[in-house]
């Protein structure tokens, strides 16, 4: 199973991905998301997380919009706690 395709990726500083999630693999639909890594004053490292969706069957998509949404938000906040240590 293949969820995403690493498009880029830039060294402390960002990585890309293409690619529909879930649902969003069968509805003729585009995605490109990107993980941003920008330093904080503390020292750490503040992941900025974005998704964008395109493509035919755009009708369906506010359905699953929140959905998608609450996975990527769980996965990331995952992400955050294991580079955390936690």
């Amino acid at each position: 199973v293949m969820h995403m395709l690493v498009t880029g990726v830039f060294p402390n500083k960002q990585i890309q991905m293409t690619g529909g999630l879930g649902p969003l693999q069968m509805m003729a639909l585009d995605g490109a998301m990107s993980w941003q890594f920008q330093p904080r004053e503390d020292g750490g490292t503040q992941i900025v997380h974005e998704y964008r969706v395109t493509g035919g069957g755009q009708d369906d998509l506010p359905k699953f919009a929140a959905i998608v949404n609450k996975v990527q938000e769980l996965q990331v906040s995952l992400l955050a706690a294991k580079l955390n240590g936690e």
